[in-house]
């Protein structure tokens, strides 16, 4: 579980389980939040995770987007991170003349 999440994820999963978030230096943080993670029980973990996760990881804010682009660029716009601002611009190339986006360069 610990390996599937974000560093602010698992900070996040820790506090839920009241567990000590460690105060260490960047360097150690992931291999002493790995050991704390691995002294827990499974189960609370697990049910922190998702709860953590529906929140962190939610793509309901870009359900907009998708409906603005091609269907076959909706899988691709689920697997990055397209920062609210910048929709309307990505929308706005894939609606470009390609004689235009070749003079983008």
């Amino acid at each position: 579980i610990f390996e599937s999440l974000r560093s602010a994820e698992a900070r996040a999963v820790l506090k839920k389980l009241q567990a000590e978030v460690p105060d260490v230096p960047n360097t150690r943080l992931h291999a002493v939040m790995r050991e704390i993670f691995a002294t827990l029980q499974p189960a609370l973990v697990h049910g922190a995770m998702v709860e953590t996760l529906k929140r962190t990881r939610s793509l309901l804010p870009i359900g907009p987007l998708i409906d603005r682009l091609p269907e076959s660029l909706h899988a691709a716009a689920l697997t990055i991170d397209i920062r609210p601002a910048d929709h309307d611009r990505l929308v706005n190339a894939l609606q470009a003349q390609l004689d235009d986006a070749m003079r983008w360069t």
